[in-house]
Formats: C-alpha cells, structure tokens, sequence
C-alpha cells in the first residue's frame, strides 16, 4: 500500500476513534442534560408546592386578621358602650343624690322651722305660765286679804254664802282643768315633735343605706368593668403576637424560597458555561453543530415558568449606619446588575453630594469593584451604607 494511503488511513481511522469518543461523549453528555431537567423538573415542583403553601399560609393570615379586626370592633365597640351606661348610672345617680341632698336640705330646714316655731310658743305658753301664774299669785294674796278681812263675816254668814263657796270651787275646778288640758297640750306638741324627729332620722338612715348600696353597686360595676377590659387588651396582645409569630414564619419561607431561586440561577450559568464549553469543542473538532441546539434545550429546560428578570433581590441603602431611621429606602438588583450600576442608582436617588462613598456593611466598596456582577459581589443580607450627612427623600426604587 502506498505510504499516503497509509497516513490517510491512519488519519482516518484516527479521526474515526475521536469521533466515536465525542459521539460517547455527547451520550453521556445528554443523560447528564436528562438528569438536569429531572432535577429542575422536581425543583420546579418544590417550589409550586412552597408557593402554594405561602399562599395558602397569606389566605389564612389574613383569615385570622379579618377575625382580629371584627373581635377588636366587636370589643371597641362593647367598651364604648359600657362606658356609655356607666355615664348615664353616673349621671342619674348624681341626679339621685342632688335630689336626695336637696330633699334632706328642705326637710331638715322644715324642722328647723318647727324647732324654731315649738321653742317660740314654747316661750309663749311659758310666758302666759308665769302670767297666770302672777295673776294667781295676786288673786291668792287678794284672796288671802279677802278671806283675813270676811273671815269673821264668812264664818258669820257660812250659810248664807254657801253659794259663793260652791261658786269659787267651781272657778277653782275650771282653772285647774285650764291649767290641765294647756299642759296636755304643751305634751302632745312635744310628743308630736319627737315622732316627727325619729321619722327624720329613720328616713335619713334610709337614704343613707340606699346610697352606700348604690355607692357599692357602682363600685362593682366598674371593677367588673376593669376586668373585662383587662381581659380584652391580654386577649388582644396574644392575639398581636400571635400574628407577629406568623408573619415572621412567613418571612423565614419567603427567604428561604428566594435562597432556592438564586440557587437554581448560580446553577443555570454553571451550566450554560459547559454548553459553551461543549459547543466550542464540538466546533473545534470540525463538527456543523449550531449553539442554538444544545442551548435552546436548556432554555426548554427552564421554559416559561421561571422568569429570572423577576428574580431580583432588593439591597437595602442605610445613611452613615444601619438603623430603621436611617433607611434611605431600596435597590433592586438584577443578575446583570453591575456594582456601578448601584452606585449610579444611589447617586440618581438617595445622595445629592458629589464624592460620596459606599460600604458593603463595614467594607469600603472601590471603583475598582464597579465592574463586578452584583449577584456575585453582595450575599443575601448585605446592606450599604452612604457616608454623607446630605440626602434626598428617598423615593420608591423602580426596576
């Protein structure tokens, strides 16, 4: 055989083997495709299950919230109306006691009165006592004198002046009986007048008795009061931290879900880097092999459902030190964010002064480093800080 032919046919049984082998290759290079897509086909399932369980978490979350706004109206509304009735019992019992006050007021003035009225007649009738009392006095000495002076006339004319005696024990009777009947008098007064004392006194008593019972049954109502609107602001504080534990678990999936995302994105430009890779290799070896074929597949993989423009992580911008009241507000970070791109968006937002400086948490971020790819340079839960005092107000960040 000729020499050329040999080398020819060494070549081509040379070039025959390294096809064979990419051939291999590309088997194996497939099933590894396939093993891919399985797992991304699972992922994709972990995440619409995760979704719909946030979803469903939100749907009760704000199942419970409805329920805690209507108890907390419900409650509000029950206080207000409490208070109301307390107002209105304090109110008539104000007006009970007013009333009461005033009625002891005019009663014990009436007595007043009539204490006033029985001490003047008392004086009176004391006075025309003693008047009488004269007047008998100086009747008995005239009477006295009468009887020395007819003494011996009375004994002489005892029969003859029977009628007179009999007269004068008359006069005597009626005046004993006046004297009588003006005491029976004066006794019934000052009877009627102690009754009409105890009467004020029982009555007195009783108004008292019934305003401590009052006074009680208010003090009552209020601490019953207190108590229940006790046992509305407990239930309202484990009704608050219950859904701040919630809200905080929801946060915990909600990270968790985008930690997954940025996975699944490291991993799909891992893998477009070994598509290029295979393709240039494929095209080195003078294989007509298309970079759509290999690269359509894995856009095929990923398909529709996972947009990764919506894949953004928001940076959080602080002025001078973190701390909510120095959050200037947001930047959204995309995967083909730069460094310097987030610079210029703080400038553009946040900082009105020129020659600022920015740290990634306490690092100093240079120039150097604007050229990097955001996703690559800042971790999930970094945050920068601005060394300036000058700001704007910070406005909504906008993809």
């Amino acid at each position: 055989m000729h020499p050329t032919l040999e080398k020819v046919d060494t070549l081509y049984r040379s070039l025959r083997e390294d096809v064979q082998t990419l051939a291999d290759r590309h088997v194996e290079a497939k099933a590894e495709v396939d093993k891919l897509n399985e797992e991304l086909n699972n992922l994709k399932a972990a995440t619409r299950e995760e979704a719909m369980k946030i979803e469903q978490s939100r749907n009760e979350l704000d199942q419970e919230k409805n329920e805690f706004e209507a108890f907390r109206t419900e409650a509000l509304q029950q206080m207000e109306t409490y208070r109301e009735e307390l107002e209105v019992e304090k109110k008539g019992f104000e007006e009970s006691r007013q009333a009461s006050e005033k009625s002891l007021q005019e009663e014990r003035g009436a007595l007043t009165l009539e204490i006033q009225e029985f001490v003047r007649e008392k004086g009176v009738k004391e006075s025309e006592l003693e008047k009488i009392a004269l007047q008998l006095e100086e009747e008995r000495s005239e009477f006295e004198n009468y009887r020395s002076a007819a003494q011996s006339e009375l004994e002489r004319n005892l029969e003859a002046n029977e009628a007179d005696r009999r007269a004068l024990e008359e006069e005597r009777l009626r005046f004993q009986q006046t004297r009588d009947e003006t005491m029976a008098e004066l006794q019934t007064e000052h009877s009627r007048l102690e009754k009409d004392k105890d009467t004020f006194e029982s009555t007195r008593s009783g108004i008292l008795a019934e305003l401590t019972t009052e006074r009680g049954e208010l003090t009552s109502a209020v601490e019953e009061f207190e108590r229940m609107r006790n046992e509305a602001t407990q239930k309202l504080d484990a009704e608050k931290a219950k859904v701040r534990d919630q809200e905080v678990e929801v946060e915990k999936i909600r990270e968790e879900l985008v930690q997954q995302k940025w996975k699944l994105v490291r991993e799909r430009k891992h893998y477009d880097e070994e598509r290029k890779q295979l393709a240039r290799l494929l095209l080195g070896m003078g294989e007509k092999i298309s970079t759509n074929g290999i690269g359509n597949q894995a856009e095929d993989v990923l398909g529709d459902e996972l947009d990764l423009s919506s894949l953004q992580r928001e940076l959080p911008v602080y002025n001078g030190e973190i701390g909510e009241a120095q959050l200037l507000g947001t930047v959204p970070v995309y995967p083909s964010t730069t460094v310097g791109d987030i610079r210029s968006f703080i400038a553009e937002k946040y900082v009105s002064s020129p020659g600022f400086s920015l740290k990634k948490r306490t690092t100093p971020i240079r120039r150097s480093a604007d050229n990097n790819q955001a996703l690559d340079y800042f971790r999930p839960g970094d945050y920068v800080i601005t060394q300036v005092g000058d700001n704007k107000t910070p406005e909504k960040a906008t993809p």
